[in-house]
């Protein structure tokens, strides 16, 4: 899509052009008027003398030439923030065997609403919220360490994208549009994942919920991302799989994208009501976008 950004011509622009002709006109007539040959010299002067704002002000006021941008549903963005787990990659079905696994050493079941309650929260206040709700005995280090050893392997050699990821990022960096990644994971493991992917490339931001010292229930890590970027929030674009993420976005002001994922279609609708549009991949957006 485009916008064409064009100045009107200012009053004081056409009271000069309109002076600059008629001393122009006038400086004629005097010349053909041989006895009154130095008028005309006189005129012409004016005339030379009034070109030069007329010049400046014609050209601070030319048409600017088209400008290309990127809207959805109307709403233009400048960069965009994408969340990684469940969004970029397919990693939430993963995530969920290891939670299983977890609660199931312990003689317990994974609580349906388990991934909701942490989706959001670092893996700190994560190992935090598990310990303290449901009386797990490790402490909090304990916890991280075991989460830390069953995922290093996933995310080094198993994670995969989600479909048409490669397709959105590269019509956005062809487009010139800054990109940035806003994660709960932890650096140890989204990097390694990040590299084997070959995503480094597009972003020029990457940061987790440890960089702001708020989970994504604040709209902290957005905000953050959207001042390094230089980048207006109303500008933003941000996607994201989870409801509560979703709504975080949404309820922020940045322009919300909410993404499916099948380790979150039961809050499908929640999702499309706080968001500005629901997309089930990238290959939708793709299209809104071309």
């Amino acid at each position: 899509m485009s916008e064409v950004n064009k100045r009107k011509i200012s009053s004081l622009q056409i009271i000069l052009y309109v002076i600059t002709g008629m001393l122009l006109i006038t400086s004629i007539v005097f010349f053909s008027t041989g006895a009154l040959f130095w008028f005309g010299v006189g005129f012409l002067a004016a005339t030379v003398i009034m070109a030069i704002p007329t010049l400046i002000l014609a050209l601070a006021h030319e048409v600017k030439p088209e400008q290309n941008y990127l809207a959805v549903n109307g709403r233009r963005f400048d960069a965009v923030i994408f969340d990684m787990d469940g969004t970029l990659i397919d990693s939430t079905s993963l995530w969920h065997e290891i939670d299983k696994k977890f609660f199931s050493k312990r003689g317990m079941e994974l609580p349906n609403d388990y991934a909701q309650n942490i989706v959001h929260l670092g893996l700190k206040e994560a190992a935090k919220f598990t310990k303290n709700t449901y009386g797990i005995k490790e402490s909090e280090q304990e916890i991280m360490d075991e989460w830390h050893q069953m995922s290093i392997d996933m995310y080094a050699n198993d994670v995969k994208l989600k479909d048409y990821s490669l397709a959105i990022l590269e019509f956005l960096k062809k487009n010139n549009i800054p990109m940035a990644i806003a994660t709960a994971n932890d650096d140890t493991l989204y990097m390694p994942c990040i590299k084997r992917l070959g995503l480094d490339k597009y972003f020029t931001y990457i940061a987790d919920v440890n960089n702001v010292k708020e989970g994504k229930h604040s709209a902290r890590i957005y905000e953050y991302l959207a001042e390094q970027m230089h980048v207006d929030k109303e500008r933003v674009l941000v996607l994201e799989d989870m409801p509560t993420c979703v709504k975080t976005a949404y309820k922020a002001g940045f322009l919300t994208v909410a993404v499916n994922d099948k380790a979150s279609e039961k809050y499908n609708k929640e999702k499309r009501m706080n968001s500005h549009l629901f997309i089930n991949n990238f290959g939708e957006l793709l299209n809104l976008l071309k």
